[in-house]
């Protein structure tokens, strides 16, 4: 028979063989498709409802309030800069320990505050945080989309079907809601910010090509309610609109914390296109003359979106955005 001291032994020895991401219920982060997570955990169901992860199903415990995960950056950036993001968690369990994970569908993402980073994917480092920060870049002009999942844990160290988890987006139950960013191109530069529409959701504007004489040039905007009328705005100054100083605060039409921030000079209208709350786009198409002369020239763009969920007003604005003529 074993002594005591033996069984002890064995013991202790098969316990340090446990990986610690599972001894801890991932309290360190876990990239997708890691440690039986699955590869779309940020983005469809079972998403975190892994055995091995945290409870089956997202807000599983609906008398904590379901998650709501917040995520705050620069939505329109220049090709090749680094921005700033910052997450954070309200609701969900009353416990100071969360964790959360975050894939882009293209870029790279820089370990941050409480962050550990593997390419196009984010999560915690450890799980003593409900807020976090990371950088993102990306190299090339065009659409960015995440996708994100964030949990509340008790920090009992396990994977407990108590933890409370949930998606982004309007609603935390539901997976697949995107966050979209735009990258500018080498010549287009975003000015101001946008304001806040229906569903949480802010206009972002965004220019992929530079502006160039003799070829088309477009405005693309996302992150908007389908179906809605959408203003694109050509301008050729961001500091006057006639007599009018810019920006003008839209407070007055019933759209607080929304500017006009470019001249009212050419204006296209169009219906946003798409399904799902906060995923219309729309984009507007001018040919520049081929005149040499307007190398250099400046010409500033914002969008007008008519969202009437957003505020007394019905409508929101996106950022500005300065494209310089090559």
């Amino acid at each position: 028979m074993p002594t005591s001291r033996q069984i002890a032994c064995v013991l202790l020895l098969s316990v340090s063989l446990i990986p610690t991401s599972m001894l801890f219920g991932f309290s360190s982060g876990v990239f997708p498709g890691q440690n039986n997570v699955p590869k779309d955990v940020t983005s469809a169901l079972p998403g975190c409802g892994n055995p091995s992860c945290h409870s089956s199903f997202p807000n599983s415990r609906p008398e904590a309030g379901p998650v709501v995960l917040a995520i705050n950056t620069t939505t329109s950036f220049q090709v090749g800069s680094t921005i700033t993001v910052n997450l954070s968690v309200t609701g969900g369990l009353k416990s100071p320990r969360a964790g959360f994970a975050v894939t882009s569908d293209k870029g790279t993402f820089i370990a941050g505050a409480n962050t550990q980073v593997s390419g196009s994917n984010a999560t915690h480092k450890d799980s003593l945080s409900r807020a976090w920060s990371v950088g993102f870049t990306h190299n090339q002009p065009g659409l960015v989309r995440w996708t994100a999942a964030v949990n509340t844990v008790n920090g009992n160290g396990r994977a407990d079907p108590n933890d409370n988890w949930g998606f982004y987006g309007p609603s935390s139950y539901y997976p697949g809601s995107f966050f979209y960013l735009f990258v500018n191109d080498s010549q287009v530069f975003a000015f101001g910010s946008p304001c806040q529409g229906s569903d949480g959701y802010s206009p972002v504007a965004g220019i992929a090509k530079n502006a160039a004489i003799g070829q088309s040039h477009t405005l693309e905007v996302h992150a908007i309610p389908p179906g809605v009328v959408t203003l694109g705005i050509l301008g050729l100054s961001n500091k006057t609109w006639g007599p009018i100083p810019l920006p003008l605060p839209l407070a007055g039409l019933g759209a607080q914390g929304c500017d006009l921030r470019v001249s009212y000079d050419i204006v296209q209208a169009g219906i946003a296109a798409g399904t799902g709350k906060g995923n219309g786009s729309v984009s507007f198409t001018w040919t520049l003359p081929n005149l040499t002369i307007l190398r250099g020239l400046d010409l500033y763009e914002q969008a007008i979106v008519f969202d009437k969920g957003a505020n007394s007003g019905g409508l929101t604005t996106s950022a500005g955005l300065r494209a310089r003529i090559q």
